[in-house]
């Protein structure tokens, strides 16, 4: 006959077969999805991954100051501030990046956000600045999403990622970290990027050529063990729930019952006096 013990052991390994085969580690209860880079020091690695750009820009015009229509652009991912009028390209232009963040689990906890792009050979170089985006950039109107790319938390100001061609990293800082913990059950993260100087218009022409945008995340994903305790604690409660209806129901039951066993008597004592009536 096979013990208590034995029976839980069996289910155990079972459990912790399924983890390892379905996971790409499972390191002192703690795992990595698929396709994360575990890290070997509890933590895990998801990136880089390439992010979806959405443009917006304002039309050609005259003045010290990006004329106020606001446009889709998308035919690339250029960073302009013109200083001369060109109809063949906008005057200014700000981009956003919106990354899938939906295989971190809701209830990782986020160490470091860095991101990557590729700067091609700018006619002008400027530094750039980077900030956090509060609207969905797909879904967004073009007028609200040049707001958000220059209003939002600034993770980067007037950082030399704009200067000179090749491929720049840069790690977003704490501010990042913790909009994007938020920003893990909605699925998404975004951020937003324009040249030092937009809204004004600078005194010669600023040509960036952003591309290949890509985020990484380091996180701490939820303990295993923890995970089974918490749900185990939430079984419990769930199970104490239903007892409690259970014995509410039998309670009333009972009254129930009672009551009609009364009524019956009630009953049966009229029927017996109208009865026994001469």
């Amino acid at each position: 006959m096979i013990g208590k013990t034995t029976v839980l052991a069996m289910i155990f390994l079972t459990v912790s077969m399924t983890i390892a085969t379905n996971t790409a580690m499972v390191y002192a209860g703690v795992i990595c999805p698929d396709d994360h880079t575990a890290n070997g020091d509890g933590t895990c690695t998801f990136g880089y991954v390439n992010g979806v750009h959405e443009g917006v820009a304002s039309d050609s015009g005259t003045g010290s100051t990006c004329t106020t229509t606001r446009t889709d652009y998308n035919a690339n991912s250029n960073l302009f501030n013109r200083a001369t009028t060109n109809t063949n390209y906008p005057d200014c232009s700000v981009h956003s990046y919106k990354f899938d963040i939906s295989t971190i689990p809701n209830s990782a906890t986020i160490t470091d956000v860095s991101f990557k792009t590729t700067i091609g050979a700018p006619s002008t170089g400027d530094n750039c600045n980077i900030k956090a985006i509060q609207f969905d950039p797909i879904t967004a109107s073009p007028s609200d999403l040049w707001d958000d790319i220059l209003n939002g938390t600034a993770y980067l100001t007037s950082d030399n990622i704009c200067n000179g061609a090749g491929t720049k990293t840069r790690d977003l800082g704490t501010s990042a970290d913790s909009d994007l913990q938020d920003a893990l059950t909605q699925d998404w993260f975004a951020i937003g990027m324009a040249t030092d100087d937009v809204p004004n218009r600078t005194s010669a022409d600023i040509w960036v050529q952003s591309s290949s945008p890509q985020l990484q995340v380091t996180y701490i994903p939820p303990n295993l063990f923890e995970e089974i305790e918490n749900l185990t604690q939430e079984n419990q409660q769930l199970q104490n729930q239903i007892a409690s209806v259970n014995a509410t129901v039998q309670d009333n039951t009972s009254q129930i019952d009672y009551i009609y066993t009364e009524w019956t008597k009630i009953k049966n004592a009229i029927v017996d006096w109208l009865t026994d009536r001469p």
